[in-house]
């Protein structure tokens, strides 16, 4: 059996795709690739995961229009 390993996700869909080889890949970047017709996820409910990020600033900085917008988006999910 082979095995490889890749920490950039770019060169692990490359090793995926070649059909040799599974792995992991976060579903958004399968979807903005286009590669949905060429990769299937495999046993979702045990191997899935979310992250939770946050945002970060300075209280006085709060009050930046700019950074206000930003957030704005960030929590209506509109910045993806």
């Amino acid at each position: 059996h082979m095995q490889a390993s890749a920490v950039q996700q770019e060169a692990r869909a490359a090793l995926i795709l070649t059909g040799r080889f599974i792995g992991y890949l976060p579903t958004h970047l399968v979807e903005a690739s286009g590669w949905q017709q060429q990769l299937h996820p495999l046993m979702q409910q045990r191997f899935n995961y979310h992250n939770t990020y946050y945002a970060i600033s300075q209280p006085k900085s709060r009050k930046d229009r700019v950074l206000q917008t930003f957030l704005a988006l960030l929590e209506s999910g509109s910045a993806s």
